[in-house]
């Protein structure tokens, strides 16, 4: 037979096997995430399904590859058979999923007190189910290689060019899985265009198989004079040592991508588009560097040594990474600036950028022995099949122990940076044994020299500048010198790596795996508050609640100030059980409350399994693109299951950076499972969602009172919300007006999870809150009928008017949040209505900066520092917001007294003269100030301009006026607002 039909034959065969290779990663894909909902998102969970794939991999390698080099056995009809095997087996997964589900859930009550069983329940299913396909696609490689090499001591090129072009096919799975099919056409979906894939391949396959195997007609390569010959005992010593080092090189390989994955995670997030793009970067690199060997093995002619060279250089560009990850900020900012990052493409490019920068050298290096290290082993078996398949079992399990060895002990033990130059240095050895195991008649130290120097300094030079060192000090916090923050803890363990950051205001930050999930400062802390107690004030009579997500404690805190029997926390991670003391402020060492039961693992997968029923449950988990499990119609069938008759649910949701269609698609996926549902404001960004079975009527009176226990008022009044008509007017929409709201909204769904694809666009910010403000419900929407006949409450009474307030307060934020002009005044016109209205509402003087926690603040800040003239302006001007025109002036009059003509003074007391009347004395302290050649604000300037005008000088007004008015043309409107509402303060005050 002729070389043309067996190069077309052999180009055929590899492209099914690229095809396969891609079905193959898009199964791993999807067969992860069906077993991340069933068993949680655990690492134990997560470790088990990829230790049984992989194992299945190796079993299938070892086994088949025994099958193929049987007499008379027909590689190419072997793989065929495996494909359709493969493809039958997808088919019936669903099934078995489900079935699986149910014996996961009758047997939790057996194992739910045992960690160990709860591992071999897990264990026990995924291995029941996976096995089987994992093991048929295990047997591909040697299946294949069996029929592709024609002889041992041609093995190199042609199971070189089958690994990388199956390596390349499953790159093209997994990025066409994570970046096109399950956004566009879900999990099941996905699932059976993999199958047909396998199909039809195996028909192709099985088609090829029956026509005649061609035969070799390239005669044997002469023996290399200076080749190593594997044909006595130390030769096939040699390759043994190869082979058991190759093992330890898949050990230090999946150790690096484990390591490589979880420190990338800082720079491009733990989204979905996130682990495509380092899985992607991981396995194209070993890929190309596969092939690449693979068309130049022929001119190796001392394969153990080259090797060993091989491993040195992985371990140099290991260890490289570690400068790189110090880099990589800046790098990937000047990479931004050159495409379009807000779209998916670019978000996209991006997330590739910082993985192929990372990983591609020593991936390279990676691919590139396998072709070598075949070589060695298949010419000192004499058999294809079985050489292919034992070394790419070998080298599976190594990688098995390497991933877990990574995430269980290396990762807690030396710590991120530590553990990749260990395993950079793990290799070095291994490239030092191979260098020194090389058979060659020159001399050996060139070699070793060459090759082993250039390691020792870049291990000796990295160890040095980056030995314990956490990699939480390459957040993009501590690459901006202008805006510095300070690394108050690192952990970096077992199921994530967190971090506390302080601002340099002195917030402090809890970030997770590189994503800052919780703060304390004000705004955060009120969202916190809402879940804590909206949902308990709801119910009609709560005894039981769920909190699902630990963080900062303070959800957990503020639940456990009501009078409940129990409180269940659970949290992914045991670490935040470290990190509590650190945010005591606002958690008040709640471990501690006997009340509360914390509970380690997944709270998705804790609702599928546990028999519990609660009166409440509240979750607040990352943004819905980065846990998207939990914002799915399914999730809240789960929550509905575990709640009682009464019981309420309350989701934060968040509209940040969200296109308008897919946040009523985050509202809709809620509100199409429970039967009544209304929607509440936190601020313009964050929102709580209620839902339940029964419909909800609060009793304002009832409301007030349980909001009036001692405990419960003073967490709410930390935020501002301890007046039950304020909690209550964040009310927005309610039942039939969110229904309508929704109408036409699509479901995320399990299997079509769409939130955490969605494109990012903050111009939908604005337009989002303003419709619904537009929409808002009346509050009796939500309120039970009052007595019949009764005179309303003095409660009732207030509540028309902290309506209209609230009202005023969500346009000002809006307006604070989105403004549409610069130095607009509509924020500020907006919370001074709201003022008028409700003068004592503390929510609204907080957002004019007077409320009385910022009050206490400034006060005490003023007694304690009574010679700093900052301090004392600060409360000055609180004291003036206040009403108190009186003290306000006596402190000012003091500062002038003690320092001087000081031009800040100056503004301040001017602008309290003229609200008190006084417009000569307004001029007098306010005209030096830019007749000096100084510079008054905008609102000061007015000032001014208004006293002169009301002093008779109407052309020196003019002059200040006329300029502000073009600027700011609301800004008569403001100074209107203003003066009233500081008269009306000052009125109420005595000042």
């Amino acid at each position: 037979m002729s070389d043309r039909p067996r190069s077309v034959r052999a180009l055929a065969v590899l492209a099914l096997f690229l095809v396969s290779g891609a079905s193959g990663l898009v199964y791993e894909v999807v067969w992860s995430r069906w077993f991340t909902q069933l068993l949680g998102t655990t690492i134990y969970a997560v470790s088990t399904v990829l230790g049984v794939f992989m194992g299945g991999l190796a079993l299938g390698a070892w086994l088949f590859g025994r099958v193929a080099d049987r007499p008379r056995a027909n590689g190419l009809r072997i793989y065929g058979v495996l494909e359709l095997a493969i493809g039958i087996y997808v088919l019936l997964l669903p099934a078995l999923i489900d079935a699986a589900e149910g014996i996961y859930v009758s047997a939790w009550p057996l194992v739910e007190a045992s960690f160990a069983g709860q591992l071999g329940l897990r264990f026990a299913l995924v291995v029941a189910i996976l096995i089987v396909p994992a093991t048929l696609m295990g047997g591909t490689l040697p299946a294949l290689s069996r029929h592709l090499v024609t002889s041992p001591e041609h093995s190199a090129r042609e199971i070189g060019m089958l690994y990388a072009i199956n390596t390349l096919g499953a790159v093209l799975g997994c990025a066409t899985a994570g970046f096109v099919l399950l956004e566009h056409l879900g999990l099941s979906a996905s699932l059976y265009l993999a199958a047909a894939l396998n199909f039809a391949v195996a028909v192709l396959a099985l088609w090829l198989a029956r026509r005649p195997e061609p035969t070799a007609v390239t005669p044997p390569r002469a023996p290399d004079a200076d080749a190593e010959q594997p044909v006595d005992g130390a030769a096939a010593g040699r390759a043994r040592l190869a082979l058991g080092l190759y093992a330890l090189c898949g050990f230090a390989a999946l150790a690096l991508e484990v390591l490589w994955t979880r420190s990338l995670m800082y720079f491009v997030s733990v989204d979905t588009w996130a682990f495509t793009s380092m899985l992607s970067a991981f396995l194209c690199g070993i890929g190309l560097g596969s092939l690449v060997i693979a068309q130049v093995e022929s001119r190796i002619r001392r394969p153990l040594l080259a090797l060993g060279i091989l491993q040195v250089g992985v371990a140099i560009g290991a260890a490289a990474s570690i400068p790189l990850f110090d880099g990589l900020y800046a790098a990937q900012q000047s990479f931004e600036s050159a495409v379009a990052v807000t779209s998916k493409l670019g978000r996209v490019a991006s997330k590739l950028f910082a993985s192929f920068f990372v990983m591609l050298l020593p991936t390279l290096l990676m691919g590139a022995s396998f072709p070598i290290a075949s070589r060695i082993w298949v010419q000192a078996k004499g058999q294809v099949g079985r050489g292919v398949g034992t070394l790419y079992a070998i080298n599976t399990v190594g990688a098995i122990a390497g991933s877990t060895m990574a995430g269980f002990v290396l990762i807690p033990w030396l710590g991120l940076k530590d553990a990749v130059l260990a395993m950079a240095s793990l290799y070095a050895l291994i490239g030092a044994v191979l260098i020194a195991a090389a058979r060659a008649r020159g001399p050996l130290l060139p070699p070793v020299v060459a090759a082993g120097v250039p390691a020792a300094i870049v291990l000796l030079i990295a160890n040095a500048l980056y030995h314990g060192e956490p990699m939480a000090r390459n957040l993009y916090y501590f690459q901006r010198p202008e805006d510095p923050h300070e690394l108050v803890y690192s952990d970096e363990g077992v199921a994530a790596s967190l971090a506390i950051i302080e601002t340099a205001r002195g917030s402090k930050l809890l970030n997770i795996n590189g994503v800052t999930t919780a703060a304390d400062n004000y705004l955060d802390m009120q969202v916190h508050r809402m879940l804590s107690h909206l949902a308990v004030l709801a119910h009609p009579d709560p005894r039981t609640a769920l909190i699902v997500g630990f963080g900062m404690g303070s959800t957990a805190y503020g639940v456990c100030q009501h009078p409940l029997e129990r409180v269940d926390v659970v949290e992914l991670l045991r670490a935040e059980r470290r990190t509590a003391p650190y945010f005591e402020h606002v958690n008040h060492g709640i471990l501690g409350d006997e009340r509360l039961h914390f509970i380690e693992g997944d709270g998705r997968n804790y609702l599928l399994a546990t028999e519990r029923r609660y009166d409440v449950i509240s979750f607040n988990a990352i943004h819905p693109r980065f846990s998207s499990n939990l914002y799915t119609a399914d999730f809240y069938r789960l929550c509905l299951e575990r709640l009682t008759d009464d019981g309420v649910i309350c989701a934060w949701l968040t509209q940040n950076r969200m296109p308008r269609d897919v946040w009523r698609m985050l509202c809709a996926s809620l509100v199409e499972v429970f039967p009544h549902c209304s929607l509440w404001y936190s601020n313009p960004e964050h929102y709580c969602l209620l839902g339940s079975r029964r419909p909800l009527r609060i009793d304002p009176d009832v409301w007030a009172q349980r909001m009036a226990l001692p405990a419960v008022a003073t967490d709410l009044a930390d935020s501002n919300l301890a007046d039950p008509a304020v909690m209550l007017t964040r009310f927005v929409l309610g039942d039939a007006d969110l229904r309508r709201y929704l109408q036409g909204a699509v479901l995320n769904t399990d299997d079509r999870p769409r939130i955490e694809f969605s494109a990012e666009f903050p111009d939908d910010e604005r337009p989002i809150v303003e419709e619904l403000l537009r929409l808002r419900s009346p509050l009796d929407t939500i309120l039970a009928a009052p007595p019949a006949g009764a005179d309303p409450s003095e409660l009732r009474a207030r509540l028309p008017a902290y309506e209209a307030s609230a009202r005023l307060l969500f346009r000002g934020q809006i307006d604070f949040w989105y403004p549409l002009a610069k130095n607009s005044l509509q924020a500020e016109i907006h919370y001074l209505r709201a003022l008028q209205l409700t003068p004592d509402n503390q929510d609204v003087r907080e957002n004019l900066l007077f409320s009385d926690r910022r009050v206490a603040v400034v006060e005490a800040a003023a007694q304690a520092n009574p010679d700093a003239p900052q301090a004392q302006l600060e409360h000055a001007q609180m004291l003036r917001q206040q009403g108190r025109f009186d003290d306000a002036e006596r402190t000012l009059r003091g500062l002038l007294d003690r320092y001087g003509s000081v031009g800040s003074v100056m503004q301040e007391l001017g602008l309290l003269r003229l609200l008190r009347g006084d417009a000569a004395g307004a001029i007098d302290m306010l005209l030096p100030i830019p007749a000096s050649g100084g510079r008054l604000d905008m609102r000061h300037g007015y000032a001014l301009g208004v006293a002169l005008d009301r002093a008779g000088r109407t052309g020196e007004a003019l002059a200040f006026l006329g300029a502000l008015r073009r600027e700011v043309p609301e800004i008569d409107e403001w100074w209107a607002v203003f003066e009233s509402a500081s008269k009306q303060m000052a009125a109420r005050a005595g000042g």
